[in-house]
């Protein structure tokens, strides 16, 4: 009887030592779960609206929601091979409450009243919280004052007096440890490769899940030595593409069509520019001297580029597997650099200087500049201008444009401290076109924004907007390689201005030169 009962008290101190240890096993991990999943917030992208989940921390957060791919970070090996669950994320995969895959992680701060010194060129909307009559600056006034609150934190805007100089504060403090800013603005072509490899900027792949739906709407800034790591965001702003500026009286004095109708017939290619620049070019008292000019552009070199780039040829570009290569050889190049050597040698129709002087007088029918510079010629007191996107070359099917990847944006020191606090308090600002906020600019108000600066007429903005909507961009390397181009102008792109050759030997001869730059900047 004894031995029974002894068996029973026994049966009945296991069962108590295994609901103890059950009870005390499952209160600890739920503290694991609420330390893992403090700071953040469950919240649907692009627009998408969710039930919320949210625990906030002090201080900068690291943690992740149970179950869950945190935003502020890249998954793990484990995490993309769907190994080693934690107790958390067991619990998550049987639970009704289970974000759909669609649904990204959102992670809270308190910075605890923090300033963020944000550095930029301009007190514009582009960059900067100003309310300039654009959408652009209303919907970025609206999200830095949401952002101070969300974040807790205060946005302190500065204006750097030179490009020099900031790029020289930058680096100092950051080669010294010493703070200096929290988001600088800066030219692309600094901070990559220059800064890049010598870890002056902060890679932020590891604060933001640029796999959200919302980050894939456009490109974001990659690295030039590391195309998996991205460095800042898409800034809202496009680069525009070169274009002709044209005088609309002097057209419809020679009775030639507007030039917008060729384009929208599909008619608008080099072979019509160089027929409409000789009907336009006049020596109207036959003294020898050209009164009236058809065509031009800063100079021999903006030429150049720009009749290479309408054809999709880029002076250095990038191969499919990231090497980066000296482009002049390229066919589409060699026949773009004939045509503009036959516009200033056979057809005489370009001056050999700047053609501006002569277009700003009504002296010249066609300028050759990038879209923004429309904004520039009103100032000068330009009214009847007209804008379309340079003539297709052979080579280009008409739905695409090409431009130096450049620019400037804002990029993080790479000794912050609250890194990934801070990372994620400026991207609330600078991602304007989330439609999960409580406003959001589209890409029509972006472009308007520009468009609206640029240009006077309807018809040009509509134009623009259009073009920039439909056409896909492509990228010249050349600005990362300095002095790559300042060589192709003197062996090449001059001497064909002057002298009518075929500019083959001269590209060889710079052949072992250039790729020996690209090497240089590329080496860490």
């Amino acid at each position: 009887m004894k031995k029974k009962l002894f068996k029973v008290s026994a049966l009945l101190l296991i069962v108590s030592m295994a609901f103890s240890s059950c009870l005390f096993g499952c209160r600890k991990s739920d503290e694991d779960t609420q330390a893992k999943g403090s700071g953040t917030k469950a919240t649907a992208s692009a627009g998408k609206t969710a039930a919320k989940s949210m625990e906030t921390t002090k201080g900068t957060s690291t943690g992740t929601a149970s179950g869950s791919l945190s935003a502020g970070r890249t998954p793990s090996t484990s995490e993309q091979q769907g190994g080693n669950e934690s107790e958390g994320e067991q619990e998550q995969s049987g639970s009704d409450n289970s974000l759909p895959s669609e649904y990204a992680v959102e992670k809270t701060f308190d910075l605890q009243g923090r300033v963020i010194r944000v550095i930029c060129s301009l007190k514009e909307s582009l960059q900067w919280p100003v309310e300039d009559g654009t959408r652009l600056g209303e919907v970025r006034t609206k999200m830095v004052k949401e952002a101070e609150e969300k974040f807790n934190c205060k946005f302190a805007f500065e204006l750097f007096t030179s490009w020099e100089q900031l790029q020289s504060d930058v680096e100092n403090s950051v080669m010294a440890g010493v703070y200096y800013a929290d988001v600088v603005r800066m030219q692309r072509t600094i901070a990559f490769p220059k800064w890049e490899k010598n870890n002056i900027i902060l890679p932020l792949n590891d604060y933001i899940d640029f796999d959200q739906p919302v980050y894939k709407q456009y490109d974001q800034i990659h690295g030039l030595l590391n195309p998996d790591k991205i460095y800042s965001f898409f800034i809202c702003g496009f680069l525009t593409p070169i274009g002709v500026f044209y005088n609309k009286d002097l057209l419809a004095r020679e009775g030639l069509p507007d030039i917008h109708e060729l384009a929208d017939n599909g008619q608008w290619n080099w072979e019509t520019f160089a027929d409409m620049a000789m009907k336009l070019t006049h020596d109207f008292n036959g003294d020898g001297i050209i009164d009236q000019w058809g065509a031009g552009a800063d100079n021999s070199s903006t030429m150049c580029i720009s009749f290479m780039r309408s054809n999709l040829a880029a002076m250095i570009d990038r191969t499919d597997d990231n090497k980066f290569v000296y482009n002049l050889y390229d066919p589409k190049a060699l026949r773009a650099l004939q045509f503009v050597s036959d516009l200033y040698t056979h057809y005489k129709v370009i001056p050999s200087s700047s053609v501006l002087p002569y277009f700003q007088k009504g002296q010249a029918a066609m300028y050759i500049k990038d879209a923004w510079y429309g904004a520039n010629l009103q100032k000068a007191g330009l009214t009847n201008f007209g804008f379309e996107i340079m003539p297709d070359g052979p080579d280009n099917p008409g739905t695409g444009y090409m431009r130096e990847q450049g620019s400037h944006m804002f990029f993080f020191p790479s000794n912050i401290k609250d890194p990934e606090g801070v990372v994620n308090a400026v991207a609330y600002w600078n991602v304007l076109w989330d439609e999960s906020k409580s406003d959001y600019l589209t890409v029509e108000d972006m472009l308007l924004s520009g468009a609206q600066t640029y240009f006077t007429s309807e018809e040009d903005i509509d134009n623009f907007i259009d073009i920039m909507k439909t056409r896909k961009i492509y990228y010249d390397y050349i600005g990362y390689f300095d002095p790559a181009q300042d060589e192709m102008r003197k062996a090449v792109f001059y001497p064909i201005s002057v002298k009518a050759s075929s500019p083959v030997s001269s590209i060889e001869s710079l052949r072992s030169m250039i790729e020996n730059i690209i090497e240089d900047a590329l080496a860490k």
